[in-house]
């Protein structure tokens, strides 16, 4: 239901509020491989936006490792077994196409967008990505100190400092207190052993949802689907943390 919800929202951000219910009018398909696709097929532009949700999210970090999962989803474009992430970005400039990564408590992100000519090459290097990232030594000590700097500077705004101990007293000893990046002290302690485990456990193609909306039908974009990711398989299912607790009265 979460994924559900979640998605809703997703595809609903693709179009005007007074056009969704109009323009609107998914379909959906289950590979193989157990990954649930949504495609809304558009013809106004020639272009495809794919949007993926995994549960990967911080939620599943484990308690010394808070930040684990903000910094895999951070790390799946720089490098993969065949492509540095130098090769990776010329890739996407040569296709004029844009590939970006999330996390939040539930989910990681993996959205791409270009054009329809270009599908081929571009579900291919979103496969990739998905499958074969390889967590360089160079770039997890490079996104680390990024990730600290930014921790660092947002410690400095009160703001920030309040909801955090607001969210460590609503939610005690529970992944939902924890900030989704981490602190600075956990995110040092992350390696590739780590960031290797946690991304092949939970990236997987059963626990995903890909939302397709573009100049694609849904035949279509479920053949080239098939072939891209005939790679990705299935995870078994991993223990999952508690559900997330309601706060109680104070």
């Amino acid at each position: 239901m979460k994924k559900l919800i979640a998605l809703t929202g997703l595809l609903a951000l693709f179009f005007p509020a007074g056009d969704a219910g109009a323009r609107l009018s998914p379909s959906r398909s289950v590979l193989d491989n157990g990954l649930v696709v949504v495609t809304s097929e558009q013809k106004a532009l020639p272009m495809v936006t794919i949007s993926l949700l995994v549960e990967a999210g911080s939620r599943l970090d484990p308690a010394e490792r808070a930040g684990l999962a903000n910094l895999a989803a951070r790390l799946l474009t720089y490098g993969t077994d065949k492509r540095s992430a130098t090769q990776i970005a010329d890739a996407l400039d040569f296709l004029g196409a844009s590939l970006s990564t999330g996390c939040g408590e539930e989910s990681a992100t993996v959205s791409l967008t270009l054009l329809k000519k270009d599908l081929d090459a571009g579900l291919q290097l979103l496969a990739e990505v998905l499958t074969e990232s390889s967590f360089p030594d160079e770039e997890i000590e490079r996104q680390k100190q990024a990730v600290i700097a930014a921790i660092r500077a947002a410690d400095e705004q009160p703001g920030h400092i309040a909801e955090v101990k607001f969210m460590e007293a609503l939610f005690p000893d529970n992944p939902y207190g924890r900030p989704v990046e981490g602190t600075a002290d956990s995110v040092k302690r992350a390696d590739r052993a780590g960031l290797l485990d946690f991304y092949r456990k939970y990236y997987r193609p059963n626990r995903a949802i890909l939302a397709v909306v573009g100049d694609v039908s849904e035949k279509e974009i479920v053949e080239k689907l098939r072939r891209a990711f005939q790679p990705w398989q299935k995870g078994g299912a991993p223990a999952e943390p508690p559900p997330k607790p309601v706060p109680g009265p104070p």
